[in-house]
């Protein structure tokens, strides 16, 4: 089929320093005018630098997890790693988005800038890829009692064996701030009031944030709000009054009456006894919100402690630091399950249900036994109902959302509640918030499993609770793992690999490959995005990464050829970036992988090029050398009795399939550069060149410098020694230091031995396309030989650079190159012949002469 010349395509090739653009050159037919079009071969939507920190955190995390021991706690602490990565970002990318924020926030009230709403969005939806990978560790990747139990064996037995983590879940992603009702300047003039009790005429801005704390478990912050009550400041007042007087254990001062006095220790016990109750409190996730991402080492497992009377965070650890007797102040720490988290003191190395509701319900117990509190109340009355917060009655609360309902059952009333209970409980808390606001303004779903009336996301949640891993998948690839935006979609694949390490993830046919799937697309990401932004080389570098401890024997053959076309695509800047690119890929190539040999090759042919085209002989020589130690991985000696095969599915098989290493592409192309210069410089010593004899020179000192320095020399290539030979000869002429030196080495290059490897055939350095070159060189030097005799004459004896066996070489030379050329019927001219015979023979006279003489 002819194609019309109209009809004909244009030319296509990808772009050498952008592996994820293809070059579609065009001419313009009005004007003749070239362009170049560009296309990506994958959608990538850009990085930035908090996200490509992110993704390199992400990886590292991944590396470590595969070089450490594998088992439940290793999955858990690499779920830990990767929301640390993604906490990282989130954190940097609001306070940059800030600060942006802040500095065109004039113009953005003007209408002429502010923040794209796209990047307000994108923030959006991986903080609720944060969430869900949150939600999935808390549910998913069940805590085990270490020492006890076995991994996601029994766990849904443990009674409030993740309720410390589903507080802490909560906190962290479905409630706002307890002061976020408030605005900033009201809150600093509230907590800057003397009497802040009394702010607005009633107090009730006051009691409303003391309520908002207790409701999440920030119980220290409630204790610190507490502390600026006017009663509590004026207790204060006069402790200090009388701490000059040596009375600190009863307050009456001769400026009192006796029953100022007797109030005041009333006030000073009621308020010690709510100190007591508050930073004593065993609740599950701690008394404060600051470390509910959990994400500190785990040996860092005190996360905060009782706040002493000065301000002072005392040793949680130390038994003599308490309140309540009986309650240390580390019992929050009681419905850790992780022993590392559970810590010291008083706590139990093991996680004991029963032990930590006793405790529990000692603390409810002091609540309603101590009197203090009480008289408190009369004197405050608004603290009854933080009072009966804390003993579960929230009769009198209006939740502002399920999710502070929900925390404050866990907290208050329900924390044994059992794993498999806990997906009802949220239920319940769901549909009585959404049936008591009918207004709201969520998207709703009405399904046949009892979720009517929820949002999207929390079914989501509803469904992790119960234990469906594959929706999580499917929730992170919606929320941006199949957009093309690199982050979501590597952190959608490296979720998919732990859910799957943890063997919950239902199975699927082995036609399809979901982990595939998305490692796959997260690869496309990484590299498309990347190259958006100019970075291609970061780009190249992090996919290879990415995909490289994927790649396993009769593993998935796309994943290998992902790699290798990413490879076979970049052209690295420098030797350090494709030096970073080969030790990532040469476990799989030691591993006999042929498809990745073909793309290592590809980077070192990239910078052999590049010295080749800056003629740095020795660079060139260099990553030739690396290349050909690459090979030589995989492509064995002839004499080698152990072969090997790969099949399709990359299976290493016995069976006599090894090529010989000389049939490596970096193996043929040092021999030929060696041979192309060797033959060049002694063209030039013959006067029939046209490069110069110091431009060869200079290339063929650096080619062998480079060779022994990183090589065994003497075992190297025969080329390269044929090289070798040719520069001696050069440096011998060039530098007059007489004719044995080039005679020695002109036979050593003609002479013929018997290869190393044993086999029988014999050959010499240099190729026969030079050996009649060589002869003519020779026969220069015969002629020096003579020309220098006739002057001296016979007083200095015979003179001869070659002795008898070199001539006895040279002539053996003569006599192959005259058959090979007559049977080439090419043969030499008369002339020519009549005039080497001659030489030759003249030579071998004086060498003759010159070995009697030193027989004598």
């Amino acid at each position: 089929m002819t194609i019309p010349e109209n009809k004909k395509g244009n030319a296509v090739a990808w772009n050498p320093h952008n592996p994820a653009s293809l070059l579609v050159p065009v001419t313009s037919e009005t004007n003749g005018t070239f362009a170049t079009n560009t296309f990506l071969s994958h959608d990538g939507v850009g990085c930035n630098d908090h996200e490509r920190t992110a993704l390199m955190d992400l990886l590292d995390a991944q590396d470590a997890y595969l070089q450490s021991p594998t088992g439940p706690q290793a999955l858990l602490s690499l779920s830990k790693s990767y929301r640390r990565a993604l906490s990282n970002c989130l954190q940097g990318w609001e306070d940059d988005l800030m600060s942006k924020q802040d500095a065109t926030g004039a113009a953005a009230q003007d209408g002429g800038g502010g923040i794209p709403p796209s990047n307000l969005e994108n923030l959006e939806l991986l903080k609720v890829a944060y969430a869900v990978t949150h939600l999935s560790e808390t549910f998913l990747l069940l805590p085990a009692n270490d020492q006890v139990m076995e991994f996601y064996e029994s766990t849904t037995n443990l009674p409030g064996a993740v309720t410390a983590e589903t507080v802490r879940y909560l906190r962290l992603h479905h409630m706002t701030e307890a002061s976020d009702f408030l605005d900033d300047e009201t809150l600093d003039n509230l907590f800057e009031s003397v009497q802040p009790d009394q702010w607005e005429g009633t107090g009730e801005i006051y009691w409303q944030l003391a309520e908002k704390y207790v409701l999440r478990g920030n119980l220290e912050d409630a204790w610190g709000l507490l502390t600026r009550h006017s009663l509590c400041r004026r207790c204060t007042e006069a402790i200090a009054a009388t701490t000059a007087s040596k009375d600190s254990n009863a307050i009456a001062a001769v400026s009192l009456d006796e029953y100022t006095a007797a109030s005041l220790q009333e006030d000073r016990e009621g308020l010690e006894a709510l100190r007591a109750i508050l930073l004593s409190a065993p609740l599950p996730g701690g008394r404060t919100d600051q470390f509910d991402a959990a994400l500190a080492d785990d040996d860092d497992y005190r996360l905060h402690g009782g706040n002493s009377s000065n301000g002072e965070y005392l040793d949680e650890d130390d038994p003599n630091n308490c309140y309540i007797e009986g309650i240390p102040l580390s019992a929050y720490r009681l419905w850790e399950t992780s022993s590392k988290r559970r810590g010291k003191g008083d706590v139990p190395s093991t996680y004991n249900d029963q032990y930590s509701k006793q405790v529990y319900q000692t603390w409810k117990q002091s609540i309603r036994s101590l009197p203090a509190l009480v008289k408190l109340c009369r004197r405050m009355p608004s603290l009854r109902k933080i009072l009966d917060i804390l003993m579960g009655d929230f009769s009198k609360v209006e939740f502002d959302s399920w999710a502070e309902q929900f925390c404050a059952e866990l907290l208050y009333k329900a924390p044994d509640l059992r794993l498999v209970d806990i997906n009802n409980r949220a239920l319940r808390v769901m549909e009585q918030h959404n049936n008591n606001d009918s207004s709201s303004s969520q998207m709703m779903m009405s399904d046949d499993d009892g979720t009517s009336g929820m949002s999207e996301f929390e079914e989501v949640v509803l469904s992790v609770m119960k234990g469906n891993a594959g929706r999580v998948i499917e929730v992170m690839h919606q929320l941006g793992g199949g957009s093309g935006a690199a982050l979501p979609a590597v952190m959608t694949s490296l979720l998919c690999n732990l859910l799957d390490d943890a063997e919950i993830l239902p199975e699927v046919s082995t036609s399809y490959s979901l982990k595939t799937e998305l490692l796959l697309n997260a690869a496309f990401a990484i590299h498309s995005s990347l190259a958006t932004e100019g970075h291609n080389d970061v780009a190249t570098r992090l996919t290879a990464r990415f995909l490289v401890p994927h790649i396993k024997v009769k593993g998935d053959i796309r994943i290998t050829a992902a790699l290798v076309d990413t490879l076979e695509h970049h052209y690295p800047k420098s030797d350090a970036e494709a030096n970073a690119l080969l030790g990532l890929c040469r476990s799989l190539v030691e591993r006999k992988n042929v498809r990745v040999l073909d793309g290592c090759v590809s980077i070192c042919l990239a910078r052999y090029r590049h010295y080749l085209k800056d003629q740095r002989p020795g660079g060139a020589f260099h990553w030739l050398l690396v290349g050909m130690e690459f090979e030589s991985l995989i492509l064995g000696t002839r004499n080698e009795s152990s072969r090997m095969k790969i099949d399709s599915s990359e299976n290493v098989v016995d069976a006599n399939w090894q090529k010989p290493q000389e049939a490596g592409v970096c193996h043929r192309l040092l021999v030929n550069y060696c041979l192309e210069t060797t033959r060049g410089l002694l063209k030039e010593m013959l006067g029939e060149g046209d490069e110069g004899v110091a431009i060869l020179h200079g290339r063929a000192k650096e080619m062998i410098a480079t060779a022994v320095e990183e090589t065994d020399f003497s075992t190297f290539l025969r080329s390269a020694r044929a090289l070798e030979n040719m520069l001696l000869i050069a440096n011998a002429i060039t530098e007059d230091k007489g004719g044995s030196i080039v005679a020695n080495n002109i036979v050593a290059l003609l002479e013929e031995r018997a290869d190393e490897e044993e086999n029988g055939v014999v050959s010499s350095l240099a190729p026969f396309s030079m050996h009649w070159d060589l002869l003519k060189l020779a026969k220069g030097l015969l002629q020096r030989d003579a020309d220098l005799q006739s002057r001296v004459g016979n007083q200095k004896g015979c003179i001869s650079s070659f002795d008898v066996h070199g001539m006895q070489v040279l002539l053996e030379r003569l006599t192959i190159i005259s058959a090979a050329k007559d049977m080439e019927k090419a043969p030499l001219t008369p002339e020519e012949t009549k005039g080497m015979r001659l030489a030759l023979g003249e030579g071998l006279m004086r060498a003759f002469v010159v070995e009697n003489a030193t027989k004598r």
